[in-house]
């Protein structure tokens, strides 16, 4: 079971009220995720942060019918990042069996909330006017997102998602 911790913003296109974190609620680290959203020119993008490895996936142009459909939509798009990384798809299927249950609970890691403003920002940077920004490779992006070293980190954030996904 994936535990997703949302900010009030995704809540609000979501249109529901979140599950209360409280400690115990997750299995183990590489199931908690957090998602935050934001605008770029007139595309309204989601962007995704695991917990533990801090490997994060961007979705960008998410309407609000693609909100009815959440959970599919970030796990395919967790699934598509995984595999344009060149990891061994059964390995990806067994890890996101869990994620065909979750939890939408509200965030409860600062720290993570902080790399994952860092991340908004790069990209926000990157595509300022949001002309570019439906045109762009979004693989590239998520590639280029993953290969930073944050302060909290031991490595290179798809490198930690490697290791933790063969240790499955």
């Amino acid at each position: 079971m994936f535990l997703v911790g949302a900010t009030q913003k995704v809540l609000k296109n979501l249109d529901i009220k979140a599950v209360p974190f409280r400690e115990g609620m997750e299995e183990g680290e590489m199931d908690r995720w957090h998602v935050n959203s934001f605008k770029i020119g007139r595309y309204t993008c989601l962007t995704m942060m695991n917990d533990l490895t801090l490997y994060c996936v961007t979705i960008v142009g998410v309407k609000k019918k693609d909100f009815l459909n959440f959970q599919e939509l970030l796990v395919q798009h967790v699934r598509e990042s995984l595999i344009a990384e060149e990891i061994d798809p059964e390995i990806i299927n067994s890890y996101l069996e869990k994620g065909k249950e979750m939890i939408i609970t509200n965030t409860n890691n600062r720290s993570t909330l902080g790399y994952l403003k860092e991340v908004i920002l790069s990209i926000q940077y990157d595509y300022p006017l949001g002309r570019d920004i439906a045109a762009a490779d979004i693989k590239e992006i998520n590639h280029y997102n993953n290969r930073f070293i944050y302060l909290r980190s031991s490595g290179y954030p798809i490198n930690l998602m490697k290791e933790q996904l063969e240790k499955m």
